[in-house]
């Protein structure tokens, strides 16, 4: 409710593009990281071009963002700005 009241996510977003939208910690960290709890490029690359708000993260949820983020090369993607407060 709060993203949408900010416009991070559009008020219209339908149940779908929320859910891709929002994730928690917990959720993003178990599918972009392996057995090993390294990071898992192509699996990251298939959550963050749509995600927006990440909530109840820890440091290393937010070190796996901005990791992510900084490694990734999908071409149709420019570069990004990441915000991470906490």
């Amino acid at each position: 409710a709060i993203a949408k009241k900010c416009g991070i996510i559009p008020q219209n977003a339908s149940a779908e593009q929320v859910r891709r939208a929002v994730i928690d910690g917990k959720a993003f960290r178990e599918a972009v990281t392996d057995e090993n709890g390294k990071l898992n490029q192509a699996a990251f690359d298939l959550i963050w071009p749509d995600l927006r708000v990440m909530g109840r993260s820890t440091p290393l949820d937010k070190h796996l963002l901005v990791s992510g983020l900084q490694s990734s090369r999908l071409p149709s993607m420019p570069l990004q700005t990441v915000a991470v407060t906490g």
